[in-house]
């Protein structure tokens, strides 16, 4: 019995995996890596087509490809990754409104 061997890992394809059209193996737990990655960069993961692409030839990949066990853990990344991405957004506005409110009270000091 053969294994495909999965395209990024080179270990034996994982159980939940998704094939592209041009037959690339990839186990669908690099996809959830790469996007949780995306995100704690501080960037946006998913753009207008929201399309998932093959790591090796780029071409899309349905959802359809996808397992729901893969779906309902992407909606578990995309949420962690929006509060990632709110949450630096908050800290960076907190500390800018910090420094002016600093900078105004320092300039009503030497008015008195």
């Amino acid at each position: 019995m053969s294994h495909q061997e999965c395209s990024v890992c080179y270990e034996p394809c994982a159980k939940l995996s998704v094939t592209c059209c041009n037959g690339h193996t990839i186990c669908e737990k690099h996809y959830l890596q790469r996007y949780k990655a995306i995100y704690q960069e501080g960037r946006q993961a998913f753009h207008d087509d929201n399309a998932q692409s093959c790591f090796l030839c780029r071409t899309e990949i349905g959802d359809d490809e996808f397992s729901l066990t893969y779906h309902k853990n992407m909606k578990l990344v995309i949420c962690q990754g929006m509060l990632t991405k709110n949450r630096r957004y908050s800290n960076k506005n907190f500390h800018i409104m910090w420094k002016k409110r600093s900078q105004e009270s320092k300039g009503e000091e030497e008015k008195d």
